[in-house]
């Protein structure tokens, strides 16, 4: 069987969005009053940008990608979103 390497985490929070009242007196602490419990979830954000060399515009219309590489690549699918 496998257990989260945080399983002690997701146990005492879920204790803690039940009973949020009682959540600080199970660790000893008794002088402070408990609104709510709010969401611990913190969104991960992640950017970043994908440049092509050069693009150029041609006169029909189309446009020209051209990129240089210094290691051979079977595909360049990362480049399908430009």
């Amino acid at each position: 069987m496998n257990i989260s390497r945080n399983s002690n985490d997701i146990v005492a929070r879920h204790l803690t969005g039940a009973v949020p009242k009682r959540a600080l007196e199970a660790i000893g602490i008794h002088n402070a009053n408990v609104v709510r419990a709010l969401s611990a979830d913190l969104p991960k954000v992640e950017v970043w940008q994908e440049l092509a060399d050069i693009l150029l515009e041609l006169e029909d219309g189309r446009l020209l990608h051209l990129e240089f590489q210094s290691t051979k690549e079977p595909t360049l699918y990362r480049f399908f979103a430009l």
